[in-house]
């Protein structure tokens, strides 16, 4: 499973080309260079991958451009890799999580309003109303990484509580997540 992944480079503009670059090593490159890695183990094996993307690489999100396309190059990946090792017996496929109750945005302490802004924006982009605990996307994982999926492939599954169907925008406040 290749689940690193960094919303940003700390202190840096989403936008700048610093921040392209850090995002691009770490969303993308990584995953091409450990899934190449692994192939050889696979192949014996028979393994399979299961990448983690974002419903961000469904969705336009001005806010986080590279983020979003880092997100989508992976989806993209995903199909591709999965035709180019399918002769080696090798499954691939992705999960596309909404919003999740992770480290990722807590870890970095943000103020208060901007803890309940996000949480408003996600109560308003998800038709749940809520961001997902691990073990809702969990299982969807582990079934693509099982026997029980054994003829899914090149599939790239949205678990966002319907957070990718439709994106309202998020308000301008400014994080380094």
């Amino acid at each position: 499973m290749n689940n690193a992944g960094t919303g940003g480079k700390p202190k840096t503009d989403n936008h700048s080309l610093e921040n392209f670059d850090f995002l691009i090593k770490v969303n993308l490159r990584s995953v091409i260079e450990i899934t190449q890695l692994a192939v050889p183990y696979l192949t014996k094996t028979k393994g399979n991958i299961v990448n983690i993307s974002s419903a961000g690489a469904l969705r336009a999100f001005p806010e986080m451009t590279f983020y979003c396309l880092t997100k989508a190059a992976m989806d993209h990946y995903t199909r591709n890799a999965s035709m180019l090792y399918a002769p080696n017996g090798i499954r691939i496929n992705s999960v596309n999580p909404g919003p999740v109750k992770t480290l990722i945005f807590s870890r970095h302490n943000p103020p208060s309003e901007v803890v309940d802004i996000h949480e408003k924006w996600i109560k308003d982009t998800t038709f749940v109303g809520r961001s997902a605990d691990v073990s809702e996307i969990s299982p969807a994982i582990l079934f693509l990484a099982s026997e029980k999926a054994s003829f899914v492939t090149g599939a790239c599954w949205s678990v966002d509580g319907g957070h990718s169907v439709y994106m309202t925008p998020i308000p301008q406040v400014r994080t380094s997540i």
